[in-house]
């Protein structure tokens, strides 16, 4: 669903937008937090995506009008529309967010903040990635304001892949792992990408990025 909504954004949204500072990354976190509180107006966008009140506007705009993601509630704010809602619902089963989680890993410990995602895609490819070039991944979360990336795949035997990495990370990341399977019920295939920032929007967007890039280096 991600590459899907991408595509359609690509379609309808005009390229190199001039004093444009939102990106597709926006609009996928924009639908999370729509679908987490319901109803949004314009200033909880503007602080929540720390954008500028005319990209605010440009933004919901284009989401309204353009992508028919989001409408006008009665009370000057907007929710998802019944596209936004179908659109969010077949995203979530596919990806799941979660912002500043516990320093499991140490490469977490200086971190400002950080997010994870989990895809679950099913035959979900790491090799695809690993052939083409797993730092583009890092490249993509650092495009959106990350610091850094781990990328890891839950393989057959429940063992804990670091891509790059010939070796069963589980071993390394014990107590990171009981972790990892308190936050989610894991899968074999599932890819997890934790990333850091200064904020917990920057790393947050630099997760979604990843993910979007992830997908796009299996087709």
């Amino acid at each position: 669903m991600l590459l899907a909504l991408k595509a359609d954004y690509e379609k309808k949204l005009p390229k190199n937008q001039a004093g444009v500072q939102f990106s597709f990354a926006h609009v996928v976190l924009a639908l999370f937090l729509f679908d987490m509180y319901g109803k949004m107006g314009r200033v909880e966008l503007e602080n929540q995506l720390s954008i500028g009140r005319g990209s605010v506007r440009t933004f919901t705009a284009r989401m309204k009008a353009k992508l028919g993601l989001i409408e006008s509630s009665s009370t000057k704010a907007h929710i998802l529309s019944d596209k936004g809602k179908a659109v969010m619902n077949k995203i979530k089963e596919e990806f799941t967010l979660i912002g500043n989680i516990p320093v499991i890993f140490d490469e977490l410990k200086f971190a400002k903040f950080n997010a994870l995602g989990r895809l679950a895609i099913p035959g979900l490819d790491e090799a695809k990635i690993e052939q083409g070039e797993p730092l583009r991944l890092v490249e993509a979360a650092k495009a959106q304001g990350g610091k850094g990336l781990i990328s890891l795949v839950i393989q057959a035997g429940r063992a804990l892949k670091l891509l790059g990495v010939p070796l069963d990370m589980k071993k390394r990341y014990t107590s990171e792992w009981i972790r990892l399977n308190e936050l989610f019920s894991l899968n074999e295939r599932d890819m997890l990408l934790i990333a850091w920032a200064d904020s917990e929007l920057g790393a947050k967007l630099a997760v979604i990025s990843a993910a979007v890039e992830a997908l796009e280096m299996m087709k």
